[in-house]
């Protein structure tokens, strides 16, 4: 099949001269009626071999394999006219082949069963093979030793008797994926697994939902051994609230701790638009919570597509997003952050303007071995491609920049907000100030002091840090004073600001207080509203609620603090609405407005 490319296809000046892998932006248009789609990927011999769906009139198998530009190697299409193929994901083996496992649904019989694609490096077919076992579906995979372990979702027990709801399907075989045991795992509550990955002991967690309670998805984590002997089940989510799809993706954290992510539900506007967070949840080897975070803003119809550990230690989470309208403009989120959920750096991927019909959704993400990040899935964009769906390719380096737009606004900009005109010598003063830049954590300086050490992006994003800078005059006069940014790559920026310095002698003149000394998240709030005072408290001070009626609702009091401090106020209890806050004590009178969900 003739193949026409997009021209999408720009590469970006290395940075600073650093050593940073190739990047690309693609899409391939397999014929105007097909509908490709990308939907899994490996870095194979330093080649990217991607699988996927496409419409030839039937869903059939997608192949192709690119080089580190992006150039198409070699492209086939396998499947018969007779079924329909769902794929599921790629395994490499041996001797330089490659597995396709996907789903055959027969369109007579309208039976599913797996189907097992072997390829060689030039996608040529050299065997395939259909099992019949009583499981429906197969999400994820891996390998310990000279076993394959397969999960996914069976409507059986291990009696081979029917079940009203589905259980989790364990799946044991050898290096020639013949059956070794099969076990039927769950309460019979609606569960599935999406994933499957070894843990640090050698055994197997199996992550995907279910209904403990009878009416409220939870995310459900299980534990077992290689023989698929269950060792502990754990639910993760919000009580009381449905959180659909369950655990999307699993991963190692490099401090012996495991990550797992999805989506939490947040709430609904009553106009069919639910609004989800993508959330990670951190759990040690026990599978005790460590944090819970929601990576990015909550909107409607997020969705996560993978979370993978990075070459340095770090987590890559791969989302889905729909900000506007969710038939309209829907875009991919690749998100770099720490082992404590500190954000290193965030990149949205799109072609073209929001405001047109726009779709670019990404399903598996791989860190290549060149250290970048490799990511496909399908994208159609009425102003740019014409209105058919392509398949959509896109290799980034290191820090994420695809090489078109999503390094746009990743030059390093520093600007300070607010300063006092006169400050007094040997006094701390605050400056407000707003910078982003390419990748955190930053280190930012008052003239040659290192005054903030390891400031990271707010989780809610979007990528613009805005806090305080501490600053303490020695001598006296009009003076300059030079806020300086710096990041990891090397790259700094700065701002200046005038100020004139006097002797205030016993009577040392207090700080003026303004509201970003107060900071008040996040907004809107659902279980717990934050109060951060970023100054030291040499009285207490008051935090007051109250409603639009000017009523007293909660009111609580911080104590003294040498560092400031932050409080945590639990307004799970109130209604949903919009509320005032005050913060008050000595030098401090900030009154805001949040809303509660």
């Amino acid at each position: 099949m003739k193949l026409i490319f997009s021209i999408l296809f720009i590469l970006i000046l290395k940075l600073n001269g650093l050593a940073q892998s190739i990047e690309f932006f693609k899409t391939y248009d397999f014929g105007s009626t097909n509908y490709p789609i990308f939907l899994n990927l490996i870095d194979f011999n330093n080649e990217i071999f991607v699988n996927g769906s496409t419409y030839n009139p039937n869903l059939k198998i997608l192949l192709l394999k690119a080089d580190y530009l992006g150039n198409i190697i070699d492209t086939a299409i396998y499947g018969t006219d007779t079924g329909k193929y769902f794929i599921e994901n790629f395994i490499p083996l041996q001797n330089n082949k490659l597995l396709v496992l996907t789903q055959h649904v027969n369109l007579t019989s309208n039976m599913w069963r797996q189907y097992m694609l072997y390829i060689d490096t030039n996608l040529v077919r050299y065997n395939d093979s259909i099992y019949s076992q009583k499981y429906s579906q197969l999400f994820g995979n891996c390998k310990i030793n000279n076993s394959y372990y397969f999960t996914g979702a069976t409507w059986y027990n291990d009696n081979g008797d029917s079940l009203p709801n589905s259980n989790i399907m364990f799946w044991k075989t050898d290096t020639n994926f013949i059956t070794i045991s099969t076990k039927s795992i769950g309460t019979v509550n609606s569960e599935g697994v999406n994933r499957i990955m070894i843990g640090f002991d050698d055994n197997l967690l199996l992550g995907g939902i279910s209904v403990p309670d009878g009416s409220h998805e939870k995310w459900y984590l299980v534990n077992t051994d290689t023989t698929g002997q269950v060792l502990g089940q754990y639910f993760y989510g919000t009580l009381n609230q449905s959180d659909n799809d369950g655990i999307r993706s699993l991963s190692l954290s490099s401090d012996s701790c495991y990550f797992i992510s999805g989506i939490f539900y947040q709430y609904d506007t009553g106009l069919f638009h639910y609004y989800w967070a993508s959330a990670v949840v951190k759990v040690d080897r026990q599978f005790n919570t460590i944090w819970t975070k929601n990576i990015g803003t909550t909107i409607p119809s997020v969705t996560v597509s993978k979370i993978i550990s990075t070459f340095d230690g770090n987590q890559v989470l791969l989302t889905q997003r729909s900000p506007v309208i969710e038939d309209n403009s829907i875009y991919s989120q690749v998100t770099k952050f720490n082992n404590n959920g500190n954000i290193l750096w965030s990149r949205d991927y799109y072609q073209g303007d929001t405001t047109q019909y726009i779709r670019y959704r990404a399903w598996d993400i791989i860190e290549t071995n060149d250290k970048g990040f490799a990511f496909c899935g399908s994208a159609i964009d009425t102003t740019n491609m014409g209105p058919n769906m392509e398949a959509w390719l896109v290799k980034t380096d290191s820090l994420g920049c695809d090489g078109f737009h999503s390094c746009d606004d990743t030059t390093l900009v520093c600007t300070i907000l607010q300063a006092s005109d006169t400050v007094c010598k040997n006094d701390t003063t605050w400056l407000h100030v707003k910078f982003k830049g390419r990748s955190a954590p930053y280190f930012v300086y008052a003239n040659t002091t290192l005054a903030l050490d390891s400031i990271y992006y707010p989780n809610t994003l979007p990528l613009w840090i805005d806090t305080l800078v501490p600053y303490k005059p020695t001598t006296l006069g009009l003076q300059q004073v030079i806020i300086k940014v710096k990041d990891p790559w090397g790259w700094n920026q700065s701002d200046t600001v005038q100020m004139f310095v006097k002797n205030c002698g016993a009577g040392v003149l207090e700080e003026a207080w303004y509201p970003k000394k107060v900071e008040i998240f996040p907004n809107p709030a659902n279980n717990e509203l934050h109060v951060k005072i970023r100054t030291a408290i040499n009285s207490p001070v008051s935090i007051t609620i109250y409603n639009m009626q000017g009523e007293l609702v909660q009111q609580i009091t911080t104590k003294q603090s040498a560092t400031g401090g932050e409080s945590i106020i639990d307004v799970s209890g109130l209604e949903q609405g919009v509320y005032g806050i005050r913060v008050t004590g000595t030098n401090i009178n900030i009154t805001e407005r949040f809303v509660k969900l």
